[in-house]
């Protein structure tokens, strides 16, 4: 398994729960985009607004930086899902870089002579 880091504004949460990654903490959106600038961030975790959304700018940087990358919106009632949704994310990272291969090890079936076991 590969190494991946996850960016979160900490005014957001206390403390984020999550498997072992590389957690990058923020102080505000600046803070992140300078961050992003600093390291290859695979995660951007933010936090829903009701409002009109302050992380636009947040996430056309995160976009066009890391066009692989994911971001995770998460209401407060969904912290505890949080573990599981990073996990989701580090399966589909890996999916993508596993090559997808094929043997088939059956030498009888193009065989031109029939063979008979009895």
């Amino acid at each position: 398994m590969n190494a991946y880091s996850m960016l979160y504004l900490a005014p957001q949460w206390n403390e984020l729960p999550g498997p072992a990654l590389k957690a990058i903490a923020a102080t505000d959106i600046e803070d992140a985009i300078k961050k992003m600038q600093q390291f290859t961030i695979d995660i951007l975790i933010l936090k829903k607004h009701a409002s009109e959304n302050p992380f636009q700018k947040l996430c056309r940087v995160f976009n066009y930086q890391f066009p692989n990358g994911k971001i995770i919106w998460i209401d407060d009632q969904d912290i505890s899902a949080i573990p599981n949704l990073l996990n989701e994310c580090i399966l589909s990272f890996e999916r993508k870089m596993k090559p997808i291969i094929t043997i088939k090890d059956d030498a009888f079936e193009i065989s031109s002579i029939a063979v008979n076991i009895q």
